[in-house]
């Protein structure tokens, strides 16, 4: 069993906001290998008071008891995320795996709580960054969860030992149309979140021409659960303040070490996802 520990910037429930925080969270809950003890909170795809609602709004929903706690907009800030997640791993030490799918900050402030905080985890997972210029069917699409706070994420992975990061460059290869998730599978989980999916697909193909959507924060998850499905791929990359502005990972010999993990496409990978929560919610 899997400890996971999953900081998020979950929209969902939110106009044209990406769903891919909750569809992660709801596949770490429905694993049988993972624990997911409790979930924080952060900005990025929204305002961290648009998180928290929209948050508040879906577990009651789908009648999730999974304590929640809220992150800080900014450093110096009151940051109780920051603080169950220094005391979770005092406790647990060598137990938990972080999970981050929105901007560093309460990362970033756990390291100001317990500057020994990245010994004490089993590993740093994160979803961000690019490797170079991001181009998905000829548009350029911006980084966000590194950039939007780029002096925590510079902190932050420069603090864990060889954190693990799954970039937006890597993820390209796997996109996911309607069709992996049939009509003909219903859950309470899936029949909520269905509507605003499809409704997500649709917007990428009329408004960014895309075939699809990324669920890049799952895939995230996923190195978590299945790492061996993965290819690491372990480089040097400087991580400055300024380079991370633009979420770029810059190569540099004399940098920290950064893992960016490859996963070859699968034609199953969404359905067999969708199925499991299916099955278990």
């Amino acid at each position: 069993m899997k400890t996971v520990i999953v900081d998020f910037d979950n929209t969902f429930t939110l106009e044209g906001r990406d769903v891919d925080d909750l569809i992660a969270l709801l596949y770490l809950i429905s694993h049988p290998a993972v624990y997911v003890p409790f979930v924080c909170t952060t900005f990025g795809n929204g305002t961290l008071r648009e998180v928290n609602h929209c948050t508040e709004t879906v577990f009651r929903q789908l009648n999730l008891r999974i304590p929640f706690y809220s992150g800080a907009e900014k450093e110096g800030d009151v940051n109780p995320a920051a603080q169950k997640t220094a005391a979770y791993l005092a406790e647990h030490p060598g137990q938990v795996h972080l999970l981050a799918l929105g901007s560093l900050r309460n990362f970033s402030d756990l390291l100001r709580i317990d500057p020994h905080a990245p010994q004490k985890a089993a590993s740093f997972v994160a979803m961000g960054g690019i490797t170079e210029t991001l181009h998905f069917h000829g548009r350029e699409i911006p980084e966000l969860n590194f950039s939007v706070d780029s002096s925590a994420a510079s902190k932050v992975l420069q603090a864990f030992r060889v954190p693990c990061v799954l970039t937006g460059n890597h993820c390209l290869d796997h996109v996911h149309i309607e069709t992996d998730l049939p009509e003909e599978m219903q859950s309470a989980a899936l029949d909520l979140i269905r509507q605003p999916h499809l409704e997500w697909i649709a917007h990428a193909r009329e408004f960014q021409d895309q075939p699809g959507v990324v669920l890049w924060d799952v895939l995230a998850a996923m190195y978590i659960t299945e790492p061996r499905r993965f290819t690491d791929h372990i480089q040097k990359y400087a991580l400055q303040p300024d380079q991370l502005s633009r979420g770029l990972f810059v190569a540099d010999d004399a940098g920290f070490a950064v893992n960016t993990p490859t996963l070859a496409p699968d034609p199953d990978l969404y359905r067999n996802l969708f199925t499991q929560i299916a099955n278990a919610l």
